[in-house]
């Protein structure tokens, strides 16, 4: 967390706007239980550069504001693999 933090602040203060790549990443969950939820967007929320934004009405998807993301698809991929993962497991 420490690295991505310094990563965060190098790019908000040395990278110009023109090489930022900000993106909304729309992430379909799987897990379902309401804390399992909580606790992903907690997570997203403390990943340095990321933010979760808003939940479906439905709870099977999330919202994500990334600073820089070139790749969308690959934000998302990683989401669910790093953390909705692990989630599931614990909650379901």
């Amino acid at each position: 967390i420490v690295k991505a933090n310094i990563d965060v602040a190098l790019i908000v203060l040395f990278k110009p706007r023109r090489d930022l790549r900000p993106a909304w990443v729309c992430v379909p969950l799987e897990i379902r239980a309401a804390e399992a939820i909580t606790v992903l967007a907690g997570t997203i929320t403390l990943t340095p550069g990321t933010v979760s934004c808003d939940l479906s009405e439905d709870g099977h998807a999330i919202l994500v504001h990334c600073l820089h993301a070139p790749d969308p698809d690959a934000v998302r991929d990683d989401i669910k693999a790093r953390y909705e993962r692990r989630l599931k497991e614990i909650f379901e």
